[in-house]
């Protein structure tokens, strides 16, 4: 099969854009009273920028959960990987990792070689990942001993964002 660019596509699959989690009611009382405490702080601190900043971050959290997440195509070629409307050629790609996480997801980590070594998350969902595992290697190194998702990752999903 070709990719949109004409390239031998190896592997793909879709993804959502996000991770929609059930909140219950205490999530909902424990933000909102860490707001509110946040707010308080920029009130007392005169730190109006701060307390902005708390508004601006509260109001993404919830109308990002009002909204379906979008998907996301990602599509491994001879040349790179693709998510979405970004490519990423192998020569800039330093590794890659599959973790199970704890829910059950499988997620795909991409290192790139560049400045801070940015990693990209990439859940798998229902594709087959021994065989994602398979492709990448021809042209990556796999990094075995990685274990563990990467800290923000670990936060944001404990902490349902």
């Amino acid at each position: 099969m070709r990719s949109r660019k004409g390239e031998q596509q190896l592997f793909y699959w879709i993804f959502p854009s996000y991770q929609q989690h059930e909140r219950g009611m205490i999530w909902y009382v424990v933000a909102g009273a860490l707001v509110g405490l946040l707010l308080v702080s920029s009130y007392i601190t005169d730190n109006a920028l701060f307390g902005l900043l708390v508004l601006i971050t509260t109001f993404v959290i919830f109308v990002r959960h009002a909204f379906e997440p979008s998907r996301i195509e990602c599509e491994i070629t001879e040349n790179g990987i693709r998510v979405g409307s970004k490519a990423y050629p192998f020569e800039s790609i330093n590794s890659f990792w599959v973790l199970e996480l704890e829910d059950g997801r499988d997620m795909l980590y991409i290192e790139e070689k560049r400045g801070l070594r940015s990693i990209l998350p990439v859940p798998i969902l229902e594709a087959d990942t021994e065989h994602l595992r398979k492709i990448l290697r021809k042209y990556i190194e796999e990094e075995k001993e990685r274990s563990f998702e990467p800290f923000w990752e670990w936060v944001a999903h404990r902490l349902k964002l």
